[in-house]
């Protein structure tokens, strides 16, 4: 997939999954600006490309989870948010990331 087309995409709101070369290329693509490490899904990125600010996670090996965000405020609070799911998951709550929405 193009950069271009990603970046539309995620301008009309969807949710994009990529896996394997398509996953890495679309990642060339942006700007890092911040990347935690979640210690149970890889890491979790904020990602800018001009006026677009993206997070990009993890689900599984190999693939990316790209949204579009508002604002990098949005993106850091999206991002704590993610961070507090996966402490609760790790203490065993039963929880889990419904990464398409």
């Amino acid at each position: 997939m193009q950069i271009e087309e990603l970046q539309s995409r995620l301008e009309s709101g969807e949710v994009v999954r990529l896996s394997g070369t398509g996953a890495t290329e679309a990642l060339a693509g942006f700007e890092l600006v911040h990347e935690e490490d979640t210690r149970l899904a890889g890491p979790i990125r904020i990602l800018r490309a001009g006026n677009l600010v993206a997070v990009a996670e993890r689900p599984e090996p190999g693939e990316l989870v790209f949204r579009r965000m508002e604002h990098q405020a949005a993106a850091e609070a999206f991002i704590k948010d993610r961070l507090e799911t996966y402490e609760r998951m790790w203490d065993g709550c039963g929880c889990r990331i419904d990464y398409d929405h």
